[in-house]
């Protein structure tokens, strides 16, 4: 690790939003295959709307989830502290790294460098927030292209083609956490 990080946590959006910008363009080939699935139009009316929204969700909706996460988890783990400063104290230390986890998937803390499952399992509890942001940003952006479509048509098919794309996002994240918690490094 750089020595400038060593004190900072881990951002996950700097793991993360890579490997979403590097996967667009599967994204992007499935999700408007789904649309026009659900839309019955040709994919090729559908490709221009799905990959700006992908490219608008994907640049601007997963950063601003992300940020609210974060914002989120430091006021309930702020408040949690000064309610209760020994919240942690006593619990099965595995038990401690889930809850841990789940409070802080959007910024590891300190360590998480030495735990590599914390990477994966935070990746794979930041799929739900980043679901449904895309999913918000994706339905306006093809609603705004494709105007002449009923718009509750276009909410069901985008919300269809994210939970599809984010499945496979899961299963990659849950077999890496699976790896990374059955062969420990």
């Amino acid at each position: 690790m750089h020595p400038l990080l060593a004190n900072m946590g881990l951002p996950m959006l700097i793991l993360m939003l890579p490997a979403f910008v590097v996967t667009l363009p599967v994204v992007i080939a499935i999700e408007a295959w789904v649309i026009a699935r659900q839309l019955e139009i040709e994919i090729r009316v559908g490709l221009g709307p799905v990959a700006w929204a992908n490219v608008l969700s994907t640049l601007v909706g997963i950063p601003v989830a992300w940020f609210l996460v974060v914002v989120l988890e430091t006021l309930v783990g702020v408040s949690l502290w000064k309610l209760w400063p020994d919240v942690g104290s006593g619990m099965p230390a595995r038990l401690h790294d889930i809850v841990g986890l789940l409070l802080q998937a959007g910024w590891l803390g300190m360590g998480a460098e030495r735990q590599h499952w914390l990477i994966p399992g935070a990746g794979l509890v930041l799929l739900v927030p980043f679901c449904a942001a895309s999913a918000w940003v994706e339905r306006r952006a093809v609603a705004a292209r494709l105007p002449e479509l009923p718009r509750a048509s276009i909410d069901r098919a985008v919300l269809r083609a994210n939970l599809v794309s984010y499945a496979g996002f899961a299963i990659l994240f849950a077999v890496w956490l699976i790896r990374e918690l059955v062969v420990p490094a």
